[in-house]
Formats: C-alpha cells, sequence, structure tokens
C-alpha cells in the first residue's frame, strides 16, 4: 500500500470547504494547525545536543518570507504545469535507495531542521515559510484555500508561543541522499500542545543554496512493527 504527503498535509478542518471569509484569527489557527501536522515530529542533531530538546526561537536566523513575495510565488505556479504529485511511500514504510551522507553533509541538514522547528517556535508563520522551499509554500497555501486576503492576513500575524506550546525535538532515527538530490531524514517528536503521542514522519529536504536546506515535503509514515 502507498500514501502521498497530500494525505499526511491534509487536516480535515482546516480544508472542509476550502472557505473563503475567514477571519485572519482562524487563518491563523488553520494554518498553525496545518503546519504542526507537517511539522509535529521534526528532529535534528546538532554539535552535542541532548533529546529531547525544544529548539529555542532565537535560533530561527532566518528573515521572514515577504507576503508580496509569498502571493507572488501562487500566482507564478498557478500559471506553471501542474507540480508532480506527492512522493509515494509504501506502508509500512521502507526506506528508499539512495547516498550515505558524509558527516558535514548530515550535520548540516540536521542544523537546518533544528533551525525550521525553531521558526515555527516563533508563532511567526512567514517566518516559518523561511524554512521551506519555494514548492512546499505553494503546497501550504493552496492546501488554505489560496491567497485569500483572510490568508494574506493570517500569515501575517504572529502569534508567539508558550515555551510549554513549542514543538519538542525527540530523536533522528535516519537519513540519506535521494537520487534526485534531496536527503530524507526520518524523525521522531512531540508536539506539547495536543494529546496526541509522537510518531514518524519522513522529511524531505532540498538543497537551494550550498550548504543551505529547505524543508521540501513532510510525509506522515508508518514504521514496521519492530
Amino acid at each position: 500500500m502507498l500514501t502521498t504527503g497530500v494525505s499526511s498535509l491534509r487536516v480535515e478542518p482546516v480544508l472542509a470547504g476550502r472557505q473563503q471569509n475567514l477571519g485572519s484569527h482562524n487563518v491563523l489557527i488553520r494554518l498553525t494547525i496545518t503546519l504542526f501536522a507537517a511539522i509535529v515530529v521534526v528532529t535534528g542533531q546538532v554539535a552535542a545536543q541532548e533529546y529531547p530538546m525544544t529548539p529555542d526561537p532565537a535560533l530561527c536566523t532566518l528573515e521572514p518570507r515577504a507576503i508580496a513575495d509569498v502571493a507572488a510565488l501562487v500566482d507564478a505556479a498557478a500559471d506553471q504545469p501542474s507540480p508532480p504529485p506527492p512522493t509515494a511511500v509504501a506502508v509500512p514504510f521502507v526506506m528508499p535507495d539512495g547516498f550515505s551522507l558524509v558527516e558535514d553533509e548530515r550535520a548540516e541538514i540536521e542544523k537546518d531542521l533544528v533551525r525550521a522547528i525553531a521558526c515555527i517556535n516563533t508563532g511567526d508563520p512567514l517566518k516559518v515559510f523561511a524554512a521551506y522551499s519555494d514548492r512546499y509554500v505553494v503546497a501550504l497555501v493552496e492546501e488554505l484555500g489560496g491567497m485569500t486576503e483572510s490568508v494574506a492576513a493570517g500569515l501575517q500575524t504572529v502569534r508567539p508561543l508558550d515555551e510549554e506550546h513549542r514543538l519538542q525535538i525527540v530523536s533522528i532515527d535516519d537519513s540519506i541522499l535521494l537520487y534526485d538530490g534531496r536527503a530524507l531524514v526520518l524523525v521522531t517528536g512531540d508536539n506539547p500542545a495536543d494529546d496526541q503521542p509522537a510518531g514518524p514522519r519522513a522529511f524531505y529536504l532540498l538543497e537551494t543554496l550550498p550548504g543551505r536546506w529547505l524543508v521540501d515535503e513532510v510525509i506522515e509514515i508508518e514504521l514496521p512493527e519492530s
């Protein structure tokens, strides 16, 4: 059985009816739910980090994307051929073929994963988008129903997270470099804001500049029983 990233990112309360008339507060809540669904179990390891750990928002050193730039990405995508379908994965998950990562490369990828979670913990959606690839930003905005006025307002609303509600890193399980050039990292972690148990996700990262990896896709996976 195969599953794809679309189902893993889909949160029915967010997408039901693809409502266009939400207030900015509701849009932000829905965006946050969508982002949490995608990255609730991110993990990373830099230097001698010990786990569990909660990435401090101060680690998010990226400048937030400009809302005009996000809107331009969405508009440009509408004029392009349909994007490739989400990556299909087996159920239970099987690690695909790829290349082993050298230590320095692995450390750089994991550092950027930690930074992405730190950006989420800022409560600033546009800082979160700075840690995502253009393709993934467009996909998430489309999941919200497109760049409506309400979605734009929600994206520009910063709501800092209390420390007890920040995403927590638990462990990193495996990582490889795929034949398509993306890195695949299997991670486990927890979102203290809900009562759901931790579970695995497959994170696909794209190197957009030398040594800079952005989250390009996230898929909820089911690991084989041990």
